[in-house]
């Protein structure tokens, strides 16, 4: 992977976005990067699990969110819409906690083994172009839709030393799905079989993985491509992104060829594709991995070093990838973070003082902070942000994502 790009600077209203890939090509023409964003902002979008056909203009997206219980007892499934309303929720039981064996957890030289019993990392959850997949339990998957209409729709492997990984097609015909089979023991490797299927007979079963290491699990489509992350299915990598990803890998969902790995993993995953910080260069910086494996830093003030960083948390990137959100700390420890937004033309303070949780469109953000809760939509556009109203107290939040999700 090359060195990150110098900052973008904007010239007559367009931003002039400087981006290599991991090759070291040459810089992509700006009509190139313009096309892509077009693309992916356009109304008549190309989703498909077999072909990328058009299908018509989605309405306004919802914020896909999980809300758990402080005792594990159930989770909730909510749709917020960019008017702060939460136009849809569902319950269902959590996945078992699962057992796992961490060797070497203590720093070098010495050597510890766990045995610990921990939730699982994987996300429960899968949108589509029309609704929200969830399990209900360890392997059975329901659907429900912005109107509140649930339905069974399958059972998925599962097993007690089992962790199963889905991601149904924005169609809704096809089913990627990675089995997990636990270690059992310091020395066993964790197995895993990854393939796709029809959602609704299970008919043209296509294995495309099966391997010892490492683990990995479908968290989206592109088309025909699948986007994979990658990382411990047990412990995760929640401090991050809302998938538990190490990294993301993207394969060809008919042959299972491997097509491009993606760094950067601060954040939901969007059409621009996702986030991280610039550490490689100094100043630091925030900048975004493109889904062709393209590096963009985008300008603003020293982000202070990786030990003490000004920014509480990672950035998250605008679908339309021409914009970042952050929370930068307060002046002192018991002073509420605020909302900044990264372009190309620097850093904007907003006056939000919370933690952004992800973006519902290019130009509303849902943003959180406790305690109490306060859960609001900001609109970055206009500075005005609203209160996110419902019937249930609304804390142990997590964002997963948007429906419709919108990566092509």
């Amino acid at each position: 992977m090359g060195p990150w790009q110098d900052s973008v600077q904007p010239h007559r209203n367009r931003v002039l976005a400087h981006t290599f890939s991991r090759s070291m090509l040459a810089p992509v023409p700006i009509a190139s990067l313009l096309a892509l964003v077009l693309v992916a902002c356009s109304a008549t979008e190309t989703t498909s699990s077999t072909s990328r056909t058009s299908r018509p203009a989605a309405s306004a997206p919802l914020a896909v969110l999980i809300q758990n219980t402080s005792d594990n007892s159930n989770y909730a499934v909510l749709l917020v819409s960019s008017a702060g309303r939460v136009v849809a929720s569902v319950t269902a039981r959590p996945r078992s906690l699962r057992t796992f064996y961490n060797p070497g957890v203590c720093p070098e030289p010495r050597t510890c083994h766990v045995v610990e019993n921990g939730p699982v990392a994987v996300p429960a959850i899968s949108a589509s172009n029309s609704r929200v997949f969830y399990l209900d339990g360890d392997s059975d998957l329901f659907s429900v839709k912005p109107d509140g209409s649930k339905a069974f729709v399958s059972r998925l492997p599962g097993g007690p030393s089992t962790i199963v990984g889905f991601s149904v097609s924005p169609d809704n015909k096809r089913i990627a799905v990675s089995v997990m089979e636990l270690t059992t023991s310091f020395e066993a490797p964790a197995k895993l079989q990854l393939y796709v299927e029809d959602l609704q007979t299970a008919r043209h079963h296509r294995d495309l993985s099966s391997s010892t290491s490492p683990t990995q699990w479908p968290v989206g489509w592109r088309g025909n491509t699948l986007v994979l992350a990658v990382g411990d299915p047990v412990v995760g990598n929640f401090g991050r992104n809302p998938y538990g990803a190490s990294s993301y890998r993207l394969i060809d969902s008919v042959t299972g060829k491997s097509t491009a790995d993606l760094a950067c993993v601060d954040g939901p995953l969007v059409a621009a594709g996702s986030a991280c910080y610039a550490d490689q260069v100094s100043p630091r910086r925030v900048g975004f991995e493109s889904w062709e494996g393209l590096k963009t830093m985008l300008s603003g003030p020293d982000l202070g070093p990786a030990e003490n960083p000004r920014l509480s948390g990672g950035p998250l990137l605008s679908p339309d990838g021409t914009q970042m959100a952050a929370a930068a700390k307060g002046n002192f420890p018991s002073q509420a973070p605020q909302v900044v937004l990264f372009s190309p033309a620097g850093e904007s303070p907003t006056n939000v003082r919370a933690f952004p949780m992800g973006w519902l469109d290019s130009g509303h953000l849902l943003t959180d902070y406790c305690c109490p809760t306060d859960l609001r939509v900001l609109d970055v556009r206009t500075g005005v942000s609203v209160s996110v109203v419902a019937s249930r107290r609304l804390d142990l939040l997590r964002f997963l994502g948007v429906l419709p999700p919108g990566l092509d």
